[in-house]
């Protein structure tokens, strides 16, 4: 991975720490720092170890999935999508039945 991917992606996933933090931040009545601060770490942590997993266990399942790997995107993003549109069609109809 380049240096600039890698600028890039910890940009991404400090957008999603942010968005989730300022989330928190209006939803919490009476926050108090201590709370706070709990809630920073326990951020923190799971944003650094997340990658960090998964880098191992890619690497570990590495042999077994490279003959495959293709064909297993294919079926996640195949099933995401074909979730997508099914969700679209029900939220149509939905709809439809509201009017």
């Amino acid at each position: 991975m380049s240096f600039i991917a890698l600028i890039f992606t910890a940009f991404a996933l400090s957008m999603d720490a942010f968005a989730v933090s300022i989330t928190k931040g209006m939803t919490i009545k009476n926050l108090k720092k201590n709370t706070s601060l709990k809630m920073a770490l326990a951020f923190g942590i799971f944003q650094g170890a997340m990658p960090l997993l998964g880098w191992a266990l890619g690497i570990s399942f590495e042999s077994y999935i490279k003959s495959i790997d293709h064909w297993v995107s294919f079926m996640v993003l195949g099933f995401i999508g074909f979730n997508m549109i099914k969700g679209f069609f029900n939220n149509r109809k939905k709809r439809m039945n509201l009017s």
